[in-house]
């Protein structure tokens, strides 16, 4: 599990700016927190945000990073325009609300459970007052079941 400092975005975060969080910190996705209470409101992930911010950018003067050249940019240009409609977007216009969770005493194998059948990335844990106190990824399940098998846990 994660635990400690997790990094959070919030329902009127930009699509841009939560894709650069993302980026930067190197995860596939972060809990969405209401700035007034601090609960969860959602999930958000690399998959919710990809087809929607101008990933694809523009050099100074408003020109197009990558020259023309042959069906290659023909499909990146179709793929710009759709990413360029989308523009403007918060982090609330793609998130998961509601999201699937657990707690600290749910179990190695129930978190597996969840996971698979509900075909999520990761589950945020919640404390016995509803505040996150970490996140559970798939990572962690292989990592753990590893450590399990080698009998390390």
């Amino acid at each position: 599990m994660t635990k400690g400092e997790v990094v959070v975005c919030h329902p009127d975060t930009p699509v841009a700016e939560a894709l650069e969080t993302l980026g930067t910190r190197k995860l596939t996705g972060m809990p969405v927190m209401d700035r007034a209470t601090g609960a969860l409101v959602g999930v958000v992930s690399d998959f919710d945000l990809l087809s929607l911010e101008d990933i694809a950018g523009r050099a100074e003067g408003g020109g197009d990073i990558f020259p023309a050249t042959g069906e290659s940019w023909l499909a990146f240009k179709a793929v710009k325009n759709l990413l360029d409609k989308q523009a403007g977007k918060t982090v609330q216009d793609v998130m998961t609300p509601n999201p699937v969770t657990v707690t600290p005493d749910t179990s190695l194998e129930e978190a597996a459970r969840l996971l698979l059948l509900k075909n999520i990335r990761r589950l945020p844990v919640l404390g016995d007052s509803g505040e996150l106190i970490g996140v559970v990824s798939r990572s962690n399940i292989v990592q753990a079941a590893v450590k399990l098998r080698k009998g390390m846990l």
